[in-house]
């Protein structure tokens, strides 16, 4: 019983710490690229859209 729990926290802080690098990621670019429609350019590639689902 306290195993599964203590996974499950795991699991949770990894989901949390992974959206919060996908976020950080995210307006490094927007800062980074502020001319460009970055949010389009960043949602088109497979490679997020694959980390996306993995994340939500």
């Amino acid at each position: 019983m306290q195993k599964t729990h203590k996974k499950e926290r795991t699991a949770a802080r990894m989901i949390f710490f992974m959206r919060a690098a996908v976020f950080i990621i995210l307006s490094f670019a927007s800062y980074q690229f502020s001319s460009v429609p970055v949010i389009q350019y960043l949602y088109d590639p497979p490679l997020l859209q694959e980390v996306c689902r993995s994340v939500v």
